[in-house]
């Protein structure tokens, strides 16, 4: 992950990238809209990977592998 260090400053880091993936809780979208939605916030997808790797480890969203969607967790 791209995480803040001596090299890579905050703001160039995934970590302010993040935020702009968190919506209501409840809410659930496939990987793809919730791309559509935000890519003018990121480099490229792999970032959006990064982000998304974030999120969940943090437990802040869940995958439904069956759906295909992600679900904010409350």
């Amino acid at each position: 992950m791209i995480l803040p260090n001596k090299f890579i400053r905050y703001k160039d880091s995934i970590l302010p990238k993040t935020k702009v993936l968190i919506l209501p809780s409840g809410s659930e979208l496939t990987v793809l809209e919730l791309y559509q939605k935000h890519k003018n916030h990121f480099a490229d997808a792999a970032e959006y990977i990064y982000a998304l790797d974030m999120l969940f480890a943090l437990n802040i969203i869940d995958f439904d592998q069956k759906l295909g969607t992600i679900k904010y967790v409350d």
